[in-house]
Order: C-alpha cells, then sequence, then structure tokens
C-alpha cells in the first residue's frame, strides 16, 4: 500500500474510535470479536509503521506461521499500532525496534522492543504529560 492510501485508512480507523468513544463515553467498549490472524495484523502494522520511521528499523519475528483468535481486530489493530509508533518515537536513529510474537493454542503473546534513550532518572515519569512531551519534542497542548 502506499504512504496515501495508509494514511487514509489510518484517518478512517481514527473516525470509527471516536464514534465508539462519542457513542459509549466512559462505559466499557464492546470487544466486536471475530477470527482475526495475529501475524498479518502485526505484520502491516509493523509495515505501516516503517514507512514513516526514516533511520529505524522495525523486525517482526515470529515462531508461528499464523496466530488465529477471536480478537477485535480493529482496537488491537489500533494497539498493536500504539506501541509500535510510541517504540519508534522512543528509538534513536538507526535504532532497532523489534517485535516478538508467540503462542501456545489457547495464548498469544506479543511483545514490543526498542532501544530507547531514556536514563535512569527518566523513567519513573515517562507517563507523565509534561515529561514525555519534552522527551519527544512534541510542544502540542492537550485540552
Amino acid at each position: 500500500m502506499t504512504t496515501a492510501i495508509l494514511l487514509a485508512v489510518a484517518v478512517v480507523l481514527l473516525v470509527i474510535h471516536s464514534r465508539d468513544y462519542l457513542r459509549h463515553g466512559s462505559r466499557p467498549l464492546e470487544l466486536e470479536r471475530r477470527s482475526c490472524e495475529l501475524v498479518e495484523l502485526v505484520r502491516r502494522a509493523s509495515d505501516a509503521n516503517q514507512r514513516i520511521s526514516a533511520g529505524r528499523v522495525i523486525r517482526v519475528e515470529s515462531a508461528e506461521r499464523t496466530l488465529t483468535g477471536l480478537w477485535d481486530p480493529l482496537r488491537l489493530e489500533r494497539v498493536i499500532d500504539n506501541l509500535l509508533s510510541n517504540a519508534v518515537k522512543f528509538s534513536r536513529d538507526g535504532g532497532r525496534v523489534r517485535v516478538r510474537l508467540n503462542g501456545d493454542g489457547t495464548n498469544a503473546r506479543l511483545v514490543v522492543m526498542d532501544c530507547g534513550h531514556l536514563s535512569n532518572l527518566e523513567e519513573p515519569h515517562v507517563f507523565t504529560e509534561h515529561v514525555r512531551r519534552f522527551l519527544v519534542g512534541d510542544t502540542a497542548e492537550t485540552a
């Protein structure tokens, strides 16, 4: 897929997720589970992130060729994309992001690893908004 098509798909997914939020508010969302292939989903998200991640390499490793389960593919894809984009964002130029998948027939495990650049002093504060914005250079204000 071209970058323009991938961005259009991302916008459509954003509209769907926004609609879900408006529809459900603070109530838990109902998952729309159906048969879904996790390795394919991860490879698709990895390819999309790789196209916009100059200077970083994303590698997917899976012992299994397929990992099929009953998941909500739209929400799962959103989680995977978020994990990958954060790993890329916090990796140095030339860094590698590794995605490891495995399963045992009942459960699936997805691990995203990056070669981040946080110091021991920064780690405890990584999830606070101001530190995160400073670390990634994001100056956008949140409402």
